[in-house]
């Protein structure tokens, strides 16, 4: 690459929700770790032609930055950064096939709790390069220190032996067995195997192989010879953020559900036979074949695992949403549940040979169980801090998720753990809170942030959304709306604690009347809300599902 002068700042254009564009997509965690790596993908369609101009928050540098089609592999560009490395233009050497992702990795070295990321097409005109200002996305990060923690994860790294997943439960494991699995994972590798029970060879039949995309998003794989089959996450899980991913395997319903961060985000439906009698696990690459290659089984993978579980049955969608928040409350027991400690390596639980780190999964792990519920005309919140150096606690609003509003401040005691505030000031259908906390020392530390529904419930009216039948419902029922021209629409469906639980539609659509099936499946009864994005315009309303 080249360098020249620091661009000047991006005059930036919010996108509601502040990440997507009709023609490209920007995917980054919502906050990063100071001094280590960390990844952001920008998905393109073929209406970016030319190029892009990226700015990162205040002290970071780009590492290194790929295109990539899923078609033809490695696309031609040339990069030009600024002299900080903190900002650059990418042109593109020939049009852009489909689907095509491009992926800058860079180190932040300033701890900031708001800054930007921003995103601008440019295209070229005699010589010159002219950015559409217009069309510029962004989106808010937080880079923050990593916190003193004596939580050990294991280190998993390309060429190093792979780790083996034992127990006696797995010979048991059969075609039609339901199983699940779960684990923490932070990385920034394209292309790794993180779990598998495969060989990699076609004629071996497999029920399982967790790795990351070459776009970043976590790939399920199962499959027996002529015939795999796939699902993947929407988002990105490659950008050095923890993650936690899970699957569900029911063979009796016909249905393998992908989980990412305790969302749903893609399924595989209908029966699959394989000729399978137990199976083995391998964390970081494949399964040695049973004779014959005697070369040694080494990682296919680069990052760091934590509490890696398998169970020989399926777990609930509101049991993985509770390991996703770090709860084993109500949640089965596993066959396997491999934790990572000095003291399982000194006492034979873990090979010798395994390296072991220091992480805490979350850098708001002092900020927990964040929840709000809808009570006379008034929201009330209730959060759990189990830090002694607190000494308040903003609790900050917002009506979009972006933007928020310090309402108050209370102050913390170093012998209480539960707090709780009301708001009474109740002025949109939805609303977005989180906690943010000061300390003595060191920086601010927010709480993931919690969405509530206030809406009225779901009836014929002037917007987009035009009612759902039948309404209550017990298993199912089908939503209709309505938009007058072509456009990106998402609908999605949430609980009253602000917690997603299934997103129906995400794709363009032409104009007309359409009709959706929301299927409640395990989740127990009560009021959801159905959220509906289409341009500018953002509806939302509630339905009540009776069992």
């Amino acid at each position: 690459c080249t360098t020249s002068d620091s661009f000047a700042q991006v005059a930036a254009v919010v996108a509601d929700p502040g990440i997507e564009h009709a023609d490209f997509v920007l995917m980054s965690p919502d906050r990063v770790r100071r001094g280590q790596r960390a990844q952001l993908f920008v998905r393109l369609s073929t209406g970016v032609s030319d190029g892009i101009r990226f700015r990162l928050p205040a002290g970071s540098s780009v590492v290194e930055v790929r295109a990539e089609s899923f078609q033809s592999g490695p696309i031609e560009h040339v990069l030009t950064l600024s002299r900080d490395r903190r900002s650059g233009n990418l042109l593109f050497a020939q049009p852009l096939p489909s689907k095509t992702v491009v992926v800058i990795t860079f180190s932040p070295q300033y701890s900031t709790t708001d800054d930007l990321i921003s995103v601008t097409p440019i295209g070229r005109a005699s010589g010159e390069t002219i950015p559409d200002y217009s069309r510029t996305v962004t989106k808010r990060l937080a880079v923050v220190q990593p916190r003193r923690t004596s939580n050990e994860v294991l280190e998993v790294q390309r060429g190093r032996p792979v780790l083996e997943l034992e127990d006696p439960s797995l010979r048991d494991v059969y075609s039609e067995s339901p199983f699940s699995l779960a684990l923490w994972v932070r990385s920034t590798d394209l292309g790794g195997v993180v779990l598998s029970s495969w060989t990699g060879a076609e004629e071996d039949a497999y029920p399982l192989e967790l790795v990351i995309g070459r776009d970043g998003s976590a790939v399920f794989y199962r499959g027996k010879s002529g015939n795999h089959q796939s699902m993947r996450s929407v988002k990105p899980i490659a950008d050095g953020a923890w993650h936690h991913v899970a699957v569900t395997n029911d063979p009796g319903r016909g249905r393998t559900i992908l989980f990412v961060d305790g969302v749903a985000t893609d399924s595989l439906m209908g029966a699959f036979q394989l000729p399978l009698k137990g199976l083995r696990l391998m964390l970081g690459g494949r399964v040695p074949p049973e004779i014959g290659d005697q070369q040694p089984n080494v990682s296919r993978f680069e990052g760091v695992v934590d509490d890696a579980g398998f169970w020989t049955d399926r777990l609930r969608a509101e049991d993985v949403a509770r390991l996703a928040r770090r709860s084993t409350s109500g949640v089965m027991s596993p066959e396997i549940m491999q934790r990572f400690t000095r003291r399982d390596r000194e006492e034979g639980r873990l090979p010798s040979h395994v390296s072991l780190l220091t992480d805490a999964i979350r850098n708001d792990d002092a900020i927990a169980s964040l929840s709000g519920k809808l009570s006379e005309g008034s929201v009330e919140l209730s959060w759990r801090s189990t830090d002694s150096e607190s000494y308040d606690f903003a609790v900050q609003r917002s009506k979009d998720g972006i933007s928020f509003d310090t309402i108050a401040l209370v102050v913390a005691r170093g012998d209480r753990l539960d707090y709780s505030y009301r708001d009474s000031f109740i002025d949109s259908e939805v609303l977005y809170y989180r906690i943010v906390e000061a300390r003595a020392e060191g920086d601010p530390r927010k709480s993931a942030v919690l969405k509530l529904g206030v809406a009225d419930p779901l009836e014929t009216t002037a917007g987009f959304l035009k009612g759902n039948a039948p309404n209550p419902f017990t298993g199912s029922t089908n939503i209709n709306y309505e938009i007058p021209e072509r456009g990106h629409v998402q609908i999605s469906v949430w609980d009253l604690s602000g917690q997603p639980v299934q997103t129906l539609v995400d794709a363009q659509q032409g104009p007309g009347v359409h009709e959706i099936q929301f299927v409640a499946g395990d989740l127990p009864a009560g009021t959801y809300i159905v959220r509906m994005q289409y341009g500018d315009r953002l509806e939302s309303a509630k339905i009540l599902l009776v069992k």
